[in-house]
């Protein structure tokens, strides 16, 4: 299950269940832009964020927003990502 966490809504920041997933979609969504990776979905949060600079973010909700792209390398792309202390970390490797 979710535990309740920061997120937006109307315009406010409030405790939401689920809320802090964002992080993991904006965290991937700036290592595909620094990849070269074009996202084929995404979409801004409707407040600025503070865990990244501003236009890497990606929220997601439901089943109604996503983050979605297609690798356009020749070869399989393998997504790592990690928490420790705090702190995030998504990899993308070329296999």
């Amino acid at each position: 299950g979710f535990y309740a966490a920061p997120g937006y809504v109307g315009g406010k920041t409030v405790d939401v269940y689920g809320g802090g997933v964002c992080q993991v979609s904006s965290t991937l969504y700036a290592a595909m832009v620094y990849a070269g990776l074009p996202a084929t979905e995404r979409h801004a949060h409707s407040l600025p964020v503070d865990y990244l600079p501003a236009g890497l973010d990606a929220t997601i909700a439901g089943s109604y927003l996503d983050l979605k792209f297609t690798n356009t390398f020749s070869q399989p792309l393998l997504i790592q990502a990690s928490a420790n202390g705090g702190t995030l970390t998504v990899t993308l490797v070329l296999q």
